[in-house]
């Protein structure tokens, strides 16, 4: 077995890791059912309890937080409705490192169970993410690279303390888009513009489909699934990608190649997964904040994965790209290993 395969094989999820994450979702269920707070309980026959994130991308690993949304229609005040969770977890005493993050971007309840030894997020109505996770689920069936690449890249990202964003690093939602991107700009390419599979701007369709008119989630998620679907086969049939016999090792040598001139365009461009190439940022002098880096969402295009970076983080990022031509790929694929030794 090659050195990528062995790492694969080390942090890829069993079916017993995919049983716990499984158990843990049904486990807040059960929570939430037995919530007692009254604004809760009166509206708790109609909640659901969803994944998203890496688990449903299928681009996870055995360590991999498990991301959870609690969708209550109607149900306005998401600080309060995490609240009654957190006591609920509290007082059923199946959790541990319970964290309520209030303040967050998008308010969000962390805790460990203890049962199945998963760390999960929980937000409440988070429809958007769930959405986007499933459409990156279905363009991971175009090409099995895509899902090891992201793996091994989260890997070295890890390895190189460049996969942190509380930290002013990258997320790992903006490291799937840079192997995309990766895959796009490949010669021949991999995976297509993302706008050959989506075309629009999924957060501002989304109110045209009618989530902020009352329309059930189920409906909307059918809805852009069947346009994605669609396009999906279409490239499937044309064979997408298959001209291009890279291995993985050779993906993950020019993938860090590509993005050690990173410096000389984060300034005036932004890495755009949705057109597939460097667009030229326009206006940066109306925002609120000129980004030391802007990998753009594909599927809301005027948001700012990577909007965490600062100067001093991105210069850190622009190294441990950089330092790469010092060492060979079996080196670093070494390195990697021996973290999980």
């Amino acid at each position: 077995m090659d050195l990528e395969g062995l790492i694969l094989s080390v942090i890829k999820p069993s079916e017993n890791d995919n049983a716990n994450r499984v158990g843990a979702i049904n486990e807040l269920k059960g929570v939430i059912v037995s919530a007692t707070d009254t604004r809760f309980s009166t509206i708790s026959s109609g909640f659901s309890v969803n994944p998203y994130g890496s688990y449903v991308s299928n681009l996870y690993s055995k360590k991999s937080d498990l991301d959870i949304s609690v969708d209550i229609l109607g149900l306005g005040n998401q600080r309060e409705a995490l609240l009654v969770v957190m006591k609920a977890l509290e007082r059923t005493g199946i959790a541990c490192n319970i964290n309520f993050i209030p303040e967050a971007r998008v308010p969000v309840l962390s805790y460990k169970s203890k049962r199945y030894n998963v760390s999960c997020d929980v937000t409440i109505d988070n429809l958007t993410a769930q959405i986007k996770s499933k459409i990156l689920s279905k363009i991971s069936t175009l090409d099995s690279r895509f899902q090891d690449l992201v793996l091994l890249v989260k890997e070295w990202a890890k390895m190189k303390n460049i996969n942190d964003p509380k930290s002013g690093t990258l997320n790992s939602y903006s490291l799937c888009f840079l192997v995309i991107f990766h895959l796009q700009t490949c010669d021949p390419p991999i995976l297509p513009p993302l706008c050959e599979i989506y075309k629009g701007n999924l957060c501002a369709d989304l109110a045209g489909f009618g989530i902020l008119r009352g329309v059930l989630p189920q409906a909307v998620r059918c809805k852009v699934e069947e346009i994605c679907d669609r396009n999906i086969a279409k490239l499937k049939s044309q064979a997408y990608g298959s001209k291009n016999k890279s291995s993985l090792s050779q993906l993950l040598t020019s993938f860090i190649e590509k993005f050690s001139t990173i410096e000389l365009h984060a300034e005036d461009y932004k890495i755009c997964t949705h057109s597939g190439r460097w667009e030229i940022r326009k206006n940066p002098w109306r925002f609120r904040h000129h980004y030391s880096l802007f990998i753009e969402d594909p599927f809301h295009q005027s948001e700012n994965t990577a909007r965490a970076v600062g100067p001093t983080e991105f210069e850190k990022i622009s190294q441990a790209f950089k330092m790469f031509e010092d060492r060979s790929i079996r080196s670093t694929l070494l390195s990697i290993l021996a973290l999980h030794s």
